[in-house]
């Protein structure tokens, strides 16, 4: 009747051998490493005419809410504002840039909206500007 258990019966011989020789350790204990902040990518401007490439790793905070103020004249245009990835701040890295009055290039010109656009890289901030 023994045969059919004497493989289980001596692995746990065994086992009982080494912890009454002492051969045993407990596993280390864990250990908690924090990983460093995550960081944005900057690819600076090819030529003067070029923005630098800004690529965050995580999405943006909603837009918050402004109050815009009386226009100081009639040829200006609000620019909202935005959030900016800076690498530090209390909100992962985003720091809020607010909006302001440009004056328009001419009278017709349009200004179309800075934007963070997800790519397989991250986010990316596509620059606003005049049409």
């Amino acid at each position: 009747m023994l045969g059919r258990y004497a493989p289980t019966l001596a692995l746990t011989l065994a086992a009982v051998s080494l912890l009454a020789a002492g051969c045993y350790s407990p596993p280390p204990p864990e250990r908690i490493v924090e990983a460093p902040p995550p960081r944005a990518v900057v690819i600076p401007p090819a030529s003067p005419d070029e923005h630098a490439v800004v690529i965050a790793p995580t999405e943006p905070p909603p837009a918050r809410v402004e109050v815009i103020p009386a226009p100081p004249s009639d040829v200006v245009y609000w620019v909202p504002g935005h959030w900016r990835w800076d690498g530090s701040g209390g909100r992962g890295g985003w720091t809020w840039v607010a909006g302001y009055y440009a004056d328009r290039p001419t009278r017709a010109a349009t200004w179309i909206d800075g934007h963070w656009q997800q790519s397989s890289a991250g986010w990316v901030w596509v620059e606003g500007y005049w049409r």
